[in-house]
């Protein structure tokens, strides 16, 4: 009987048999199921507006639904599971499979004409400008002397 030795270095030191064990070196979702996949976000803001980013490889990105309704943002998306070679199995699997799901409220208003999404290299980018009247703006103030040059 093989026993191996398995390290994880941010959790628990394990002893796992490999007979006994082998669906925990591969994936916990069934065949053919679908699960819901967490997928992380880096949402950054400018004066012009907010930047949203998220890295989502081997999605089509024709595939996607990205909605924004006034000032909520919705992201939706499915991770396909690849076809294996004839015969091949998998000794561990922790690519995602299956649905996501992330909503995001921003606090100021957005200007839904001018939102930009792009996808390269599995990265979907999101520009989302401010509205107009959301973005700051320099307030010059009046005194007799330039009220007089104006």
């Amino acid at each position: 009987m093989a026993t191996v030795f398995v390290w994880e270095p941010f959790g628990r030191t394990a002893l796992r048999n490999n007979r006994r064990n082998r669906a925990a070196w591969s994936s916990n979702a069934p065949r053919g199921s679908t699960s819901r996949v967490t997928v992380p976000f880096n949402i950054a803001e400018d004066a012009e507006g907010y930047i949203v980013e998220a890295a989502l490889p081997g999605i089509n990105p024709n595939e996607l639904e990205i909605s924004l309704d006034e000032q909520e943002l919705t992201v939706r998306g499915v991770f396909q599971a690849q076809e294996l070679p004839e015969g091949a199995r998998y000794h561990r699997r922790e690519q995602a499979v299956g649905s996501f799901e992330r909503s995001f409220r921003f606090p100021l208003a957005i200007n839904g004409e001018g939102v930009h999404a792009g996808y390269e290299h599995g990265i979907l980018t999101l520009r989302l400008p401010k509205a107009e009247a959301a973005k700051p703006r320099r307030i010059e103030v009046q005194t007799p002397a330039n009220v007089l040059e104006g």
